[in-house]
């Protein structure tokens, strides 16, 4: 019996540990799982740069054996553009969770991460110099209304980190735009997002389906920016569900 193996990417100040409730849901039905801390995040022996994740997923894929890459965040945009440029990565599939390929608004674009540049440009500063007081803001802004009592169990994730290093990763975020890329990947796509994210806009879900080579968009009821830890179940079942049409073992 094949057995899917699942790399869990997490995002932007966070940690592994995050992916901790889909993790468990995909194990219970028999996946094998792997939720690393990313580089700046405490992973050891890599920089703190989108290239040093990317070095990090090449070094935890070199083993070939095949993997399903699921990036929430961050990890989304590290885990596309890896696969953009790495066509035969021993990858069966991508699942990004409720992110954006490009973060920054553009003309004609409508799923930036907000209306505006420079509001989501002057973060950078105030996270080097006010890092643990932004921390409850951050916190906050990841899940829907009706779920913001979790914000407090991602307070002592988020305020462990340095705020410098979270800087030029938010920096690093919102330079990209991979919208061209998102039709290079090969591996078929599974876009999740959350209906009430306050990050990204659902609809960005069904334009990433529309984009990619072979993908699904999925907008989960009642979750924000996590729908991994506000609704595991929920996600666990769409993303198995589409990986059966998708990528059947």
């Amino acid at each position: 019996m094949t057995t899917r193996r699942c790399l869990l990417l997490h995002g932007w100040s966070m940690g592994g540990a995050t992916m901790a409730p889909l993790a468990a849901e995909l194990a219970a039905e028999g996946a094998v799982v792997e939720c690393p801390d990313l580089p700046g995040h405490g992973a050891e022996g890599y920089p703190a740069t989108f290239a040093g994740a990317e070095a990090m997923l090449r070094d935890l894929l070199s083993d070939g054996r095949p993997r399903v890459l699921i990036g929430w965040s961050m990890g989304a945009l590290i885990a596309w553009r890896w696969l953009a440029a790495q066509p035969e990565a021993p990858v069966t599939a991508m699942v990004s969770l409720d992110m954006s390929p490009r973060p920054l608004p553009a003309p004609g674009w409508d799923f930036a991460m907000g209306p505006q540049a420079a509001p989501l440009l002057r973060r950078a500063a105030r996270y080097r110099s006010h890092w643990q007081e932004t921390a409850p803001a951050i916190a906050r802004g990841i899940f829907a209304p009706e779920r913001q009592a979790l914000a407090e169990t991602l307070l002592p994730v988020i305020r462990r980190h340095d705020g410098a290093v979270m800087a030029a990763l938010w920096e690093e975020i919102l330079a990209q735009d991979l919208r061209d890329d998102i039709a290079r990947i090969r591996q078929p796509q599974l876009f999740i997002h959350g209906a009430q994210s306050q990050v990204c806009p659902p609809g960005c879900a069904n334009w990433l389906a529309q984009k990619a080579m072979s993908g699904q968009g999925v907008i989960l009821p009642g979750t924000g920016h996590a729908p991994h830890i506000e609704a595991p179940r929920a996600t666990a079942r769409a993303l198995l569900t589409a990986l059966e049409a998708l990528s059947p073992l």
